[in-house]
């Protein structure tokens, strides 16, 4: 059986997801991720047909099929944000699109056979720092109802996965905040406590003392 040549890296699904985004000085990623300056670590995005997923390369991925390769348009829009919506590559029939859908040159989304994506997933912990995880989901731009529908972990408002920012979001500050006032809280009432504590302590010192004496 001769061997397949890729325009890209395939994997499969299990392996990728033991995967770890690498944290680099100089932007030396490995050959399937490229360095975002703002996380500081190499990203990486895998498309998947089932159990084997591949990373774009110029607008496509491109994965086995029989004993051949096929390429696919990978990114989709919605059928009603056609106007608003660039999906990349323009296609010509079904089968050019990962979603198996092409309507007027454009992949859009499909119920029957959602673009499912692999990627390192921005985590930020208040204490921590940044962190990723890699996780498989719905691709940027396909419906969701919460964020571990998606890839990305972000389910926008309009209830489509989008792009997770990498800088901290007003929701981490304010998460931030709260943590902050917790604590301030937190001491404060341990602080009285202590002190009641010292007080009460005094007190009963004081009183042992006078009973001693009139003994």
């Amino acid at each position: 059986m001769r061997s397949l040549k890729y325009h890209g890296i395939v994997m499969n699904k299990n392996d990728i997801l033991e995967l770890r985004a690498d944290s680099t000085e100089n932007g030396n990623c490995k050959e399937y991720s490229t360095f975002d300056i703002s996380k500081g670590w190499c990203t990486f995005k895998f498309y998947c047909k089932g159990e084997i997923c591949a990373n774009e390369v110029d607008g496509f991925v491109e994965l086995p099929e029989g004993n051949s390769t096929k390429k696919y348009i990978p990114n989709v829009c919605q059928p009603d944000q056609l106007e608003n919506c660039s999906a990349g590559n323009k296609c010509t029939m079904d089968s050019d699109c990962l979603s198996n859908k092409c309507f007027n040159s454009t992949c859009i989304a499909n119920e029957k056979s959602p673009v499912i994506m692999c990627t390192d997933n921005y985590l930020y912990n208040t204490f921590l720092g940044s962190s990723s995880k890699t996780v498989c989901g719905l691709s940027n731009g396909e419906k969701c109802s919460k964020d571990s529908d998606c890839a990305s972990g972000k389910c926008g408002d309009d209830k489509l996965c989008e792009r997770k920012h990498s800088h901290r979001s007003a929701d981490d500050i304010q998460t931030t905040l709260v943590y902050i006032f917790l604590s301030i809280v937190f001491l404060l009432f341990l602080f009285i406590g202590c002190c009641c504590c010292t007080h009460c302590c005094g007190i009963c010192e004081r009183k042992r003392n006078i009973e001693t004496s009139k003994v």
